[in-house]
C-alpha cells in the first residue's frame, strides 16, 4: 500500500510539471504554483525512498512492475543525476559543512564520555552517512553528469520559459491584431495559425484553446450574439481545430515516416511500453484503454505514433473526442478572463477572475486524470501479456530487427564517445570548464524559479500596454542574467563536444594523436569500440 501511494505521488509530480508547462501560457498564477508543488513532491518522495524505505526494498517489491523499474532506471541515469546537480549545487556545501560540524560535536561528546567511543579515531572528520554520499558522488561519471546537467537546464529554460513565454506574447499580439476583423476572417486566421502550432512538438494545445475563448467570445459580444453563443462557437471551433490537427499529425507526419527505422527507433517501438500502446490502439472498436491513451497521451507524440503504426484514422478521431472535457473548461477560462478585463466594477472583475482560475484548475485536473488513466491502462496490458512480451514476438513491428540493429550500432558508437567522458581522460582545463558551466546553469535555474525574472503577462494582456510598448520590458535584469547563464552553459557544451569529437577523430583519422600500442593506453579501448561500431 505504501509503495502504491508513492508511485501515485511520483506520477502526480511528473504530470504536474507537464501541466505547469501547459498552463504557463495562460499565466493565471497557477503554472508556477503547480511547478513548485510538483518539485517539492518529487524531492520529498526521493528523500523518503532513499532514507526511510531504501532503494533495495523498492527494487525487491517492484521487480515485476515494468513501469516502476523504468522510473528507477531513469532515476539512476546520468540525466537524473544532472538534474539533481542543478538543484543541489548550492545545497551540497551546506550539507557537508553541517555533517563536518555534526561529526566534530560527536567527537567532543566521545572525548567527554557523553557518547560511547565506536573506534572511529581522530582521522574521521565526517559522519559515516555523509562519507557514503560523498563517495557516491565521486564515483559518478562526473563529465557525463556535468554535461547532462547543462543540457537539462538549457532544455528547461528553452521549453518552460522560451516556448511558453513566446507563445503567450505571440498569442496576445495576435488577439490584438485580429480583434477588429469579422468572425469568419478571425476563425480562418486562428485555424491556420493553430494548425501550424499544433504541428510543432513543443507547443501544448491549451494556449490555443485559451486564445479562442478570448478573441472569438469578444467578437461575438461586439456583434451582439452574446456571451454564451461566443463560448459555444469557440468550443466547437477548438474541437474541430484539435480533430484536424490529430488527422494531420497522423497522416502528414506519422504515416510519412512509418517506414523510417530512425523514427521508429526514436519512438522506441521495441520496448514493452510501446508494444502495449500498439496493442491497445490496434484493437478493433473503442474501449476505455484506447480512449485513455488517445486522450491522456501528449498531443503531438500520440497522434504521430498512430500514423507510424498506420492505424485507422476514423477510430483515432472518434477515440480522441472526449478531449472536449479538457477543451471546454479552457475556453471558459479564456472567456472569463475577457469578462474580468471588461468589467468596470472591481467586485465583478474579481468574480470573473476567480471563475477563470477555477476553470483553469479544472482543466489541469482533467489533464492529470487523463494522463494517469493512460499510464494505468498501459501498465495493465504489460502485466497481462508479460510472458508474451518476454518471448519477443508479441506485437512485433516488421522493422523491429532493423531497429534493434541500429540501436546496437548506436550503443557501440556511444560507448566510444562516452569513453572520452571518463573523468581520468578529461584534461584539467576541461574539468574546470565543465564545473563552471554546470554551476552557472544551476544559478540560471534558480534565477528562473525564484527570482521573478519576467514581468507577469497573460494572453488577456496587451503588448501595447507595456512600458515603451516593447516586449523587452517583460524581461527583468534577473531574466537577462538567466539567459546569460544559458549562453555560458551552451558555450561550455560546444567546447566539450568539440574537444571530444577531435579526440574521437584522432583515433579514426589518417593522423592519430599518438601511437596506440601501449596496453595501458585508455584510447585503445575506444579505438576498438569505434572499429566494431563502424
Amino acid at each position: 500500500v505504501e509503495l502504491r501511494v508513492l508511485i501515485y505521488c511520483l506520477a502526480l509530480a511528473l504530470f504536474g510539471a507537464w501541466v505547469a508547462a501547459s498552463l504557463a501560457a495562460g499565466d493565471l498564477g497557477l503554472s508556477r504554483v503547480v511547478l513548485r508543488l510538483s518539485a517539492a513532491m518529487g524531492a520529498s518522495i526521493a528523500v523518503y525512498v532513499g532514507y526511510v524505505i531504501g532503494l533495495a526494498e523498492i527494487r525487491r517489491a517492484t521487480r515485476n512492475v515494468s513501469a516502476v523499474n523504468m522510473v528507477i532506471e531513469l532515476l539512476h541515469s546520468d540525466i537524473a543525476k544532472g538534474a539533481f546537480m542543478l538543484l543541489a549545487w548550492p545545497l551540497l556545501p551546506v550539507y557537508f559543512v553541517y555533517e563536518v560540524l555534526h561529526q566534530a560535536i560527536r567527537s567532543c561528546q566521545k572525548c567527554m564520555g557523553v557518547e560511547p567511543n565506536d573506534g572511529d579515531g581522530p582521522s574521521v572528520w565526517i559522519t559515516a552517512e555523509a562519507k557514503q554520499h560523498w563517495e557516491e558522488l565521486v564515483n559518478w561519471n562526473r563529465a557525463s553528469v556535468l554535461e547532462r546537467s547543462m543540457l537539462v537546464g538549457i532544455f528547461y529554460v528553452t521549453v518552460q520559459v522560451g516556448v511558453s513565454q513566446g507563445v503567450t506574447v505571440f498569442l496576445s499580439w495576435l488577439s490584438d491584431e485580429i480583434a477588429p476583423w469579422s468572425l469568419p476572417s478571425m476563425l480562418a486566421v486562428l485555424f491556420a495559425i493553430g494548425e501550424v502550432m499544433f504541428l510543432l512538438p513543443p507547443v501544448p494545445g491549451l494556449p490555443i484553446y485559451l486564445i479562442s475563448g478570448i478573441v472569438v467570445v469578444q467578437r461575438c459580444l461586439q456583434d451582439g450574439r452574446g456571451f454564451w453563443v461566443g463560448v459555444a462557437v469557440a468550443s466547437v471551433f477548438s474541437v474541430v481545430l484539435k480533430m484536424v490537427a490529430v488527422f494531420l499529425q497522423q497522416k502528414a507526419i506519422g504515416e510519412s515516416f512509418s517506414r523510417s527505422v530512425k523514427v521508429k527507433k526514436l519512438c522506441a517501438i521495441h520496448t514493452p511500453t510501446m508494444k502495449a500502446v500498439r496493442h491497445i490502439l490496434s484493437r478493433p472498436g473503442l474501449d476505455t484503454a484506447k480512449v485513455a491513451v488517445l486522450v491522456g497521451g501528449p498531443d503531438w507524440p500520440t497522434s504521430v505514433l498512430t500514423g507510424i503504426l498506420r492505424l485507422n484514422a476514423g477510430q483515432m478521431l472518434l477515440g480522441t473526442m472526449p478531449i472536449v472535457l479538457l477543451i471546454v473548461p479552457v475556453v471558459f477560462a479564456g472567456a472569463f478572463m475577457l469578462q474580468s478585463a471588461q468589467e468596470e466594477s472591481e467586485s465583478s472583475a474579481d468574480k470573473y477572475a476567480r471563475l477563470a482560475e477555477v476553470m483553469s484548475m479544472l482543466s489541469s485536473v482533467v489533464l492529470v486524470g487523463m494522463m494517469i488513466a493512460a499510464v494505468y491502462q498501459i501498465e495493465s496490458v504489460q502485466q497481462q501479456f508479460k510472458e508474451e512480451i518476454e518471448q519477443g514476438d508479441w506485437e512485433k513491428d516488421p522493422q523491429e530487427d532493423e531497429v534493434l540493429q541500429a540501436i546496437k550500432e548506436d550503443e557501440q558508437k556511444s560507448k566510444a564517445y562516452e569513453h572520452f567522458a571518463r573523468w581520468d581522460l578529461v584534461p584539467s582545463w576541461m574539468r574546470a570548464l565543465l564545473y563552471a558551466g554546470s554551476l552557472t546553469m544551476s544559478a540560471g535555474i534558480y534565477l528562473v524559479l525564484f527570482a521573478d525574472p519576467f514581468e507577469s503577462f497573460s494572453i488577456a494582456d496587451h503588448v501595447s500596454d507595456l512600458p515603451g510598448g516593447s516586449i523587452r520590458s517583460l524581461i527583468h535584469t534577473t531574466g537577462y542574467a538567466a539567459f546569460a547563464c544559458v549562453l555560458v552553459a551552451a558555450a561550455v557544451l560546444t567546447i566539450f563536444e568539440g574537444w571530444r569529437s577531435w579526440e574521437v577523430r584522432s583515433l579514426v583519422g589518417p593522423q592519430e594523436a599518438g601511437p596506440l600500442t601501449r596496453a595501458g593506453d585508455p584510447r585503445v579501448g575506444a579505438a576498438g569500440l569505434l572499429e566494431r561500431a563502424c
